[in-house]
């Protein structure tokens, strides 16, 4: 896996808080070796994949007041984690 470290201005404040919960939660099951590297990575795949949520709603032909604020949401958090670096790879 590639380090890829960002300072903490480059990510939104809202993000910072969530990921050092999921790596807290991680290790409290018994996940060794998780650095926050790892733990960063996985999470800007994890929104990319977020982002899948309101078109599969979309697709089933739910109402957009359903699934669009999702998308906005994913969207932002896409360009905020810069996910286009892992998509581009």
């Amino acid at each position: 896996m590639s380090e890829v470290i960002y300072k903490a201005e480059e990510i939104a404040p809202e993000r910072l808080t969530e990921m050092p919960r999921r790596k807290g939660f991680l290790e409290r099951g018994g996940v060794k070796r998780y650095t926050w590297a790892d733990c960063f990575q996985a999470y800007r795949w994890s929104a990319i994949r977020n982002i899948f949520i309101p078109i599969l709603q979309w697709s089933r032909g739910l109402p957009g007041w359903l699934w669009w604020s999702q998308l906005e949401k994913s969207l932002s958090a896409f360009e905020d984690l810069k996910c286009i670096e892992l998509v581009e790879g």
